[in-house]
């Protein structure tokens, strides 16, 4: 009998076993060994994954999604939230960079880095304005401003005074305001007066009422931007 109930723990043991060497962890540099819950042959609950780099948390599918710790192969340490296997929402990096040590702790996405607020971008203000869209087109150092009225080029912008902390303004164009060689976090502060058409078919400056508008903003990382300002 005790024989039987050994051979039957052993056989219990092998099952677990197998289970776990059957659960794939499908990031490339955590495939090795894997302890933890498991969904279809996936990795999926809490677990941790041990290959060139080991991961201790959540997974969702194969991959870390949720809260965790990934500790790369150089010893730098991730710990915070993870969306399918990338850097995604609050987290604390520790990067150790030969006898320096850099800490990132803010915001990610995507797992880029976008520092302490959840967005790479704020409006702190706004008077009369519709709506603010910011888009990052690529690296560089330029904030474009475009003024839009029902989605088109709004050129009946009046008496504009805008501010900044650094960066080269260029006002020569109506409808766009530029800046240059900006740095981050990079603030402006701007008020117009502009013509809110009465009606979107009626394009006649007479069908109108002259409004006034204030904005402020800040940007907080490097970049080149374009800011669509709608009224």
């Amino acid at each position: 009998m005790k024989k039987l109930i050994s051979i039957l723990i052993m056989f219990s043991i092998s099952i677990m076993v197998y289970a776990q060497e059957d659960c794939k962890v499908l990031v490339e540099k955590l495939e090795g060994q894997y302890t933890g819950d498991c969904k279809k042959g996936l990795a999926h609950g809490n677990g941790e994954a041990i290959g060139i780099d080991t991961y201790i948390g959540e997974f969702k599918k194969g991959k870390p999604h949720g809260e965790g710790k990934y500790i790369d192969s150089s010893g730098d340490i991730h710990e915070g939230f993870w969306k399918k296997g990338k850097k995604e929402g609050y987290g604390n990096s520790i990067i150790y960079a030969g006898t320096d040590t850099v800490i990132k702790e803010g915001y990610w996405r995507d797992n880029k880095y976008y520092g302490k607020n959840a967005l790479p971008y704020k409006v702190t203000h706004s008077f009369d304005v519709s709506k603010v869209q910011f888009f990052q087109k690529d690296k560089g150092d330029i904030v474009n401003l475009k003024f839009q009225v029902y989605g088109r080029p709004n050129y009946y912008i009046k008496e504009l005074i805008v501010e900044c902390e650094n960066g080269h303004k260029d006002l020569s164009y109506r409808g766009e305001v530029s800046f240059y060689d900006i740095q981050v976090p990079f603030k402006v502060k701007m008020q117009y007066k502009t013509i809110k058409l009465k009606t979107s078919l009626n394009n006649d400056p007479s069908a109108s009422q002259e409004i006034y508008c204030e904005l402020e903003f800040e940007i907080y990382q490097q970049g080149s931007w374009d800011i669509i300002i709608s009224n």
